[in-house]
This record gives structure tokens, C-alpha cells and sequence, in this order.
């Protein structure tokens, strides 16, 4: 009940700030793309939700004994590890969409029009199609959230507290929107500025990283589910799931 209050107090607010800042002036799509792109939402908030979500994802099988009943039918670690990274992934594509298809209904709801072409306040050009920066958009947000849920799955074997777990990840979100404010020239090397398309492609709202683009995101994405994997397997060789922790 507490995550649905935080949840619906976030979106509420969300809604309240974009009334007070001109959302009549703008159309359904270019709500959805200001909501998703709003700096402190997209490198703090939104990754700080997603991450009481799936924080125990596997410290919750450890500290609960079925580890080593679900150990009893798996082929191997490898498998239950790729098991739990492929709920990560379904967990980061319907938070995603969920995302989406919230901005959507609270935008109707403020009477906005539902227009998909831009309107003369967004944050790209006519020559950008709209539906392109909506996908990039969610791609960023999708394998964004995967890669660094992923890499916490694997701080959660080292810290072995849900908690703790979740405040590194809160931290490192801070840091990220802090570097976005203070030091914009490393801001591309921080986990959830990587979906800060306001800074990977040109708009009218600021001028972009040198060298942060939308390339340079998705190889870090890849880059760190992949040290991720290699971490994990590491950590799942000293680990005995046939007890809790």
C-alpha cells in the first residue's frame, strides 16, 4: 500500500507541476515525451519506483529458503540467474508502459488534445517524428532500467539487505541528476543519465553532452549487463542457496 501512495503521490504531483506550467499549451504526446524527459523525474524518480520493485527479487528466494528448492529443478545456477534477469526485463518493459500509458490518461483527463504531431511548445523539431523520440524514448527506459537493475541484483548479493540495496541505488540516482546540474561533462557516465534524451539529441530545451548520444547509452546499457552477468555468475559460485541467508 505504501509503494501505491508513493507511486500515485508521484504521478499527482507530476500532473499538478505540468498544470502550473503551461500543459494547456501542449498536446497528449508532447506531455507524455516532457513527463518522461523531466530531469530529476527520468534520472531519480522514475528509476527510484522501479527499484522498490524489484530490489529482492533474489534476496527475497534467499532469505526465504526457496533457493534451494527452485536450485532442485533448475538446470543450473547459470539458468536461475537468466531466469530472474528475463522478470527483470518483463518487470522494466511494463513499468515502462505503465509509465506511458499513465502520462497518457492524466494528460486526457487535463483536457489536452490528443494531437500526435508536435505542437508549437514541444521539445523537438517538425523535421522529428514524434513516434521516433517516443520509441527511443522507452528503448532508453527499457534496457536503461534492465542493465541497472541487473547490476543492484548483484549489489544485493554483496549487501545482502533489500534496504541497503535500494538506497545505493537511490544514491547513485542522485549523483546522476547531480552531475546533470553541477557537471554536465561526466554526466554521461552515470547509470540513470543514460535516459536523459533531452541530453543525447538535439532539442530546444538544452544543448547536448559532447559525445553522449543515444549509441553511447545503449553500449553503456550493454557494457554494464554484461559486467552485470559476469558478476553475478561470480557471486553465484561462493553462494550456498540451499540455505537462507
Amino acid at each position: 500500500m505504501a509503494l501505491v501512495s508513493c507511486v500515485c503521490d508521484h504521478f499527482s504531483f507530476v500532473i499538478f507541476f505540468s498544470r502550473r506550467n503551461g500543459i494547456q499549451s501542449l498536446n497528449v504526446l508532447d506531455y507524455i515525451i516532457n513527463a518522461l524527459t523531466q530531469q530529476f523525474n527520468c534520472m531519480v524518480m522514475l528509476p527510484s519506483i522501479f527499484l522498490i520493485l524489484v530490489a529482492d527479487l533474489i534476496l527475497s528466494d534467499l532469505n526465504n529458503g526457496y533457493a534451494g528448492l527452485i536450485l532442485t529443478r533448475a538446470r543450473s545456477r547459470l539458468s536461475w540467474l537468466l531466469a530472474k534477469i528475463c522478470v527483470l526485463f518483463v518487470c522494466a518493459f511494463l513499468f515502462t508502459m505503465i509509465c506511458t500509458v499513465i502520462y497518457l490518461i492524466s494528460g486526457l483527463l487535463s483536457g489536452l488534445p490528443l494531437d500526435f504531431t508536435w505542437s508549437s511548445h514541444s521539445l523537438f523539431t517538425e523535421e522529428t517524428s514524434p513516434s521516433f523520440v517516443l520509441i527511443m524514448i522507452e528503448c532508453l527506459y527499457i534496457f536503461g532500467l534492465t542493465a541497472y537493475g541487473t547490476f543492484l541484483l548483484m549489489v544485493s548479493l554483496i549487501l545482502r539487505n533489500t534496504v541497503f540495496t535500494w538506497g545505493t541505488g537511490a544514491f547513485m540516482n542522485i549523483l546522476s541528476y547531480v552531475a546533470w546540474l553541477k557537471m554536465r561533462e561526466i554526466e554521461k557516465w552515470f547509470p540513470t543519465s543514460q535516459m536523459m534524451f533531452l541530453s543525447q539529441y538535439p532539442n530546444k530545451l538544452i544543448v547536448n553532452t559532447p559525445g553522449f548520444t543515444t549509441h553511447w547509452s545503449l553500449t553503456y546499457h550493454f557494457l554494464l549487463f554484461t559486467f552485470s552477468v559476469l558478476l553475478g555468475l561470480l557471486l553465484f559460485r561462493r553462494i550456498n542457496l540451499t540455505r537462507s541467508i
